[in-house]
């Protein structure tokens, strides 16, 4: 008998599709009952049926904004969901930047005055020291 004679006859095509959906049952709890049992192949299997899961890991990586666009307060934002291991690396690599452009050690003090203020006169000048890294090193 060929499938289109089998699809044109309505009642046979009614109980065709029952039993159809019984054996998907049957086959689904079977497989539910392998996986209770502690076949880890099923879990895995199911897992990835029902709970959309899977095998394929996704790295999301996310392009930092330029700083000289950030406030302060997204700046800090930034540095405070960064770990100390991550900002103890950053300032390790300033440092090391900082000494090469200065031709060798980065000076341990600097004193500079402070930038004058719009209209200059001694009242507005204030000394500024700026120290970079510690002593213990």
């Amino acid at each position: 008998m060929s499938v289109d004679t089998l699809q044109r006859n309505k009642d046979f095509a009614v109980v065709y599709k029952r039993g159809a959906e019984g054996g998907r049952k049957s086959l689904r709890r079977m497989q539910f009952e392998s996986a209770n049992r502690g076949n880890v192949v099923m879990q895995i299997w199911l897992g990835k049926q029902y709970l959309n899961q899977s095998d394929h890991g996704t790295i999301a990586l996310q392009k930092l904004p330029d700083l000289n666009d950030m406030t302060t307060q997204q700046l800090g934002s930034l540095m405070a969901a960064m770990s100390s291991e991550d900002l103890r690396a950053i300032v390790d690599l300033m440092e090391t930047q900082i000494a090469e452009t200065m031709g060798g050690r980065l000076p341990r003090q600097t004193h500079r005055p402070a930038l004058p203020a719009p209209n200059p006169s001694p009242d507005h000048v204030v000394d500024a020291t700026f120290v970079v890294g510690s002593d213990d090193e």
